[in-house]
């Protein structure tokens, strides 16, 4: 089965190499480096290589296998003309996706249980659907430079506004007895001041900050922060709140040291470092992502892997973990019943609103916000929308944590952390399946704008801070 193996992985190749290109508008990526018309060509060459050899008792599999295999060939001479017809290349794309699942039909009937198999062909299957639903929408792979030019245009005739708007300086001459009433009323806000430090105890200052105290549905509650080490200056807003509670007896911000996978590349220090290892075999990446892209990714799925064991392992309830760039809204979650959400499994206190497929232009967020109710639990419709991010996550038992840890340790291959999250909404709903809307923790927009995962919010024009998801 190893040479199946190789094909399947050979043509996963091929169609996140398309999809990434379709993606960033047929220019091929911005890493110089690369060369897509030579990456096809090596691809193609794995693909004649590979000797599909099988036994009389599995000759459907070698089959479908060879059809597959032919037809990923014919896909990358198409690619690779520059005259290519589109219709002709979704045809294409819509017969590999019927060939793998024929593949897979075959797996299913011959009773072949390789995981590894099972997972490659899923992968195949999710992947061509998204590039045969993106292509429809599209209507094909390219960028359209005539409206840009438009734009151009128009920002001209801003710059002819401007012009007029100097007038308008000579009318402010005029309004300069509204200025001193402007004046007036900023001594009544500085009063306002002077009330708020009257209120502290010793004369101090008190702060706008909403405190909880660790009594009732409370009395358990834990919020722990991802943090990295070298991370100091991220730390400063969480001990700024620490050190304005009122006593030990409310709830604190407590850091949870964040695992580098670039230094564990190289650094396994102790038991668990050399347990977790193996997820740089395990993980999926994009064909052009680098080390260090690589070893964030891998950072991120370790630390919440992490925070969840030891959420089973201390028997903690009523735990709160967020990342080191999102904040609580401690006013939302004090008035909130911890004690009536749903116990029995994990719940986003904060994410990002994705539609189902890339950039898909039907896709209304503000319709789906609207069917939202407001301060309470609400279901996530996988056939709609999916969460994405994991700045928020909320575990309200030790017993919400353990299937889904058993879940993500379990595959023998796995991707970005928020990716697999946003996968189980759709094919383990029994896992993941609600939101609390709106919410309780929300991005520090700067801060989230200069992660490793940054980019990829300044792309999608994710301009606010969540709070809505």
């Amino acid at each position: 089965m190893n040479s199946l193996l190789n094909t399947l992985k050979s043509t996963n190749k091929v169609l996140n190499l398309f999809n990434d290109i379709t993606q960033k508008g047929g220019e091929g990526g911005k890493d110089e480096d690369v060369n897509v018309e030579d990456t096809l060509k090596m691809l193609k060459n794995e693909l004649n290589i590979i000797n599909i050899k099988t036994n009389l008792e599995y000759k459907s599999i070698k089959q479908e296998t060879l059809k597959l295999q032919i037809k990923f060939i014919e896909f990358i001479d198409f690619f690779l003309k520059p005259d290519i017809d589109k219709e002709r290349k979704k045809k294409i794309i819509t017969e590999i996706l019927e060939d793998a699942r024929n593949l897979q039909t075959s797996l299913t009937k011959e009773k072949i249980t390789d995981n590894g198999l099972k997972s490659a062909i899923s992968e195949t299957i999710e992947t061509a659907k998204g590039i045969y639903q993106e292509n429809s929408q599209r209507g094909g792979v390219g960028k359209n430079t005539r409206r840009r030019d438009t734009r151009r245009r128009v920002t001209r005739r801003r710059d002819t506004r401007r012009r007029v708007t100097r007038r308008r300086d000579t009318r402010r001459r005029v309004t300069r007895r509204r200025d001193t009433r402007r004046r007036v009323t900023r001594r009544r806000v500085t009063r306002r001041r002077v009330t708020r430090r009257r209120g502290g105890k010793g004369g101090g200052t008190v702060s706008k900050d909403v405190f909880i105290e660790k009594k009732g549905d409370k009395k358990g509650l834990r919020i722990f922060v991802i943090n990295l080490k070298r991370n100091k200056d991220r730390w400063k807003k969480y001990d700024k709140y620490n050190k304005s509670l009122p006593s030990s007896n409310y709830v604190k911000y407590e850091k949870f040291d964040a695992v580098d996978g670039n230094y564990l590349r190289k650094n396994q220090k102790t038991k668990e470092d050399k347990m977790d290892k193996k997820y740089f075999e395990k993980i999926i990446m994009m064909w052009n992502a680098g080390e260090k892209q690589k070893g964030n990714v891998i950072g991120c799925l370790l630390s919440h892997l992490r925070l969840m064991r030891k959420i089973i392992s201390k028997k903690l309830n009523n735990v709160l973990v967020i990342e080191d760039d999102a904040l609580v809204d401690m006013a939302l979650l004090k008035k909130t019943n911890l004690n009536k959400l749903p116990q029995d499994k994990m719940i986003y206190f904060g994410g990002v609103l994705r539609p189902l497929t890339f950039k898909d232009q039907k896709f209304k967020p503000d319709n789906v916000r609207k069917s939202f109710k407001k301060n309470t639990v609400n279901k996530i419709k996988a056939n709609n929308f999916k969460i994405g991010s994991t700045h928020g996550l909320y575990y309200p038992t030790k017993e919400a944590a353990k299937p889904l840890l058993k879940y993500l340790e379990g595959k023998e291959r796995i991707r970005a952390i928020d990716s697999e999250l946003a996968f189980i909404q759709k094919k383990e709903p029994g896992l993941i399946d609600s939101i609390f809307y709106p919410a309780i923790v929300y991005l520090v927009l700067e801060e989230a704008q200069q992660g490793f995962s940054g980019q990829y919010f300044k792309k999608d024009g994710f301009d606010r801070t969540m709070k809505y998801y």
